[in-house]
């Protein structure tokens, strides 16, 4: 799982296997305690999003709002484009283990995080706004 900011900054969470509405409500709760302001979350139609552990969860936490993409619109999702930057990064790696792949992604989403400028792009290339305030 990742989660972008407007600021530049990329949050991750590996799962393995499927995710599951249980680790969509740890994510939230992970975001909740490390950005500890209001968030709006676009999100895709993953039925992991819309279960009603999520639902329930959400409903006893009105700063986050949930905006929805459209039913297939990878390219107006900025994760998308984050998650192709880094599948790109990867293209000559050779990994045996699931954690050789997870030490690599990891590599490349820290280089990531030093150029937010690139972040801030992804959202760009989606079609938003990213006018920052304050």
């Amino acid at each position: 799982m990742l989660a972008l900011t407007l600021s530049g900054r990329i949050y991750r969470r590996h799962i393995a296997g499927s995710t599951t509405a249980a680790d969509v409500v740890e994510a939230l709760r992970y975001l909740r305690r490390v950005l500890r302001r209001p968030m709006i979350i676009i999100w895709d139609r993953l039925s992991a999003h819309r279960a009603g552990i999520v639902k329930n969860y959400l409903g006893s936490y009105p700063e986050v709002s949930i905006e929805w993409l459209p039913a297939y619109a990878p390219e107006l999702n900025p994760e998308e484009y984050c998650h192709g930057y880094v599948k790109q990064r990867m293209r000559n790696v050779v990994v045996e283990t699931e954690q050789q792949m997870r030490e690599h992604v990891d590599r490349e989403l820290r280089r990531l995080r030093k150029r937010p400028h690139i972040i801030q792009g992804f959202f760009r290339r989606a079609g938003l706004d990213i006018t920052l305030s304050g």
